[in-house]
């Protein structure tokens, strides 16, 4: 029998000019995909597995722009920025 998700996943992500680096909360999965349309996809898709309450993003130059774009063209959530850096999922 599968286990059911865990609820309130937080997700961390360091997003640098090539690379996407992700820690789920509670899951303790780590996990790298590439700073590309198909790394991006890859991780929307699999965010879309958890029940996802909140991301923290660490970026510069507006790197996180192209991951957060795509999370809401699929429809993964809405976001409200606070801080600068946590997004809350509504």
């Amino acid at each position: 029998m599968a286990r059911p998700a865990p609820r309130n996943v937080n997700v961390g992500i360091t997003i640098s000019k090539s690379q996407l680096d992700v820690c789920i909360h509670k899951t303790q999965q780590f996990v790298s995909f590439g700073n590309d349309a198909k790394g991006i996809r890859q991780l929307v898709l699999l965010l879309d597995l958890f029940p996802v309450e909140r991301f923290v993003l660490e970026a510069t130059d507006r790197l996180e722009k192209p991951f957060v774009e795509a999370a809401l063209e699929h429809g993964l959530t809405t976001y409200r920025p606070t801080n600068s850096i946590a997004l809350n999922v509504l």
